[in-house]
């Protein structure tokens, strides 16, 4: 059955998740994320099914699946609610004409996998070390491409006004905790923080030779210029690059990648278009 004012009951769910601290807002989550299980997720599926790829459509694509629950929850602590993701691995692709582009097939490459390193991972930290500011060239760059000021929200828009990059003290400890678990398994691993996790070196080529990327920093979106969405890197005032990575420039990226994990705010939003699902970060 239908979603009866599912962009409301969409912004009501996103809310319980944002507002935890709020128990009317966390009862709220969990009503909805037990109903929209029971409506979005078929019945009785096989037991030996482990995976779900989700193809959402429209407004469905705000919905992060792994927090439904698949359990009416009673007073339940956040950590032991019956999230979907206990259950399966899930994964998503934004349109079937997407999902069948990327599906795995004979790569056509000179490079061969083996020939690869693991994995690379990008954190700016933003500290006092780094910096806790953009540069004067980025801010003003964001000031120029900011024409619609409804847009103006979030991350992007507390940027366009002046306002400063807070420091990401943990994501220095998270990708050097991830580092740590390759280099026990003799994996070839490498972590660029603060001032290294720079433009330049993202555009250099480097990344071609990772089959894992992990990018910590800030992100932001720009739903009404998807292209124009991006994630925030070391401001190092090089004379070439702004500190910015967009979405648009990722597509002129060579990549071998298996898997590139953005571990940043507003990364999963965008522009919704009908037939293609979201267009933004996710997409490029």
């Amino acid at each position: 059955p239908a979603i009866k004012n599912l962009a409301d009951t969409i912004g009501d769910y996103r809310n319980g998740l944002i507002y935890t601290s709020s128990s009317s807002f966390a009862e709220v989550y969990k009503k909805h994320a037990f109903k929209m299980y029971k409506q979005l997720i078929p019945k009785n599926l096989d037991k030996e099914i482990s995976n779900l790829i989700i193809i959402p459509d429209a407004e469905l694509s705000m919905i992060p699946f792994e927090t439904l629950l698949t359990e009416n929850p009673e007073g339940e602590e956040w950590k032991d609610l019956p999230y979907l993701i206990k259950k399966y691995n899930i994964s998503y692709s934004y349109s079937a004409n997407l999902f069948y582009k990327t599906f795995p097939k004979e790569s056509t490459t000179k490079i061969e996998y083996t020939d690869l390193n693991d994995w690379l991972a990008f954190a700016p930290v933003f500290d006092d070390s780094n910096t806790g500011g953009l540069t004067m060239r980025t801010r003003e760059l964001l000031q120029q491409l900011d024409t619609i000021s409804v847009d103006t929200t979030g991350t992007r828009g507390m940027l366009v006004k002046g306002g400063y990059v807070s420091p990401l003290p943990g994501t220095e400890s998270e990708v050097q905790s991830i580092f740590e678990l390759f280099n026990e398994k003799d994996k070839k691993a490498l972590v660029q923080i603060k001032n290294n996790a720079n433009e330049d070196y993202i555009k250099s080529g480097e990344l071609k030779k990772y089959k894992l990327l992990h990018f910590a920093t800030h992100g932001f979106v720009n739903t009404w210029k998807p292209e124009l969405s991006g994630i925030l890197l070391a401001q190092d005032t090089t004379i070439n690059e702004d500190g910015i990575l967009y979405s648009g420039e990722i597509y002129n990226l060579e990549l071998n990648a298996d898997l590139t994990v953005l571990s940043a705010c507003e990364t999963g939003l965008g522009e919704i278009k009908k037939g293609e699902g979201l267009i933004g970060l996710t997409r490029a």
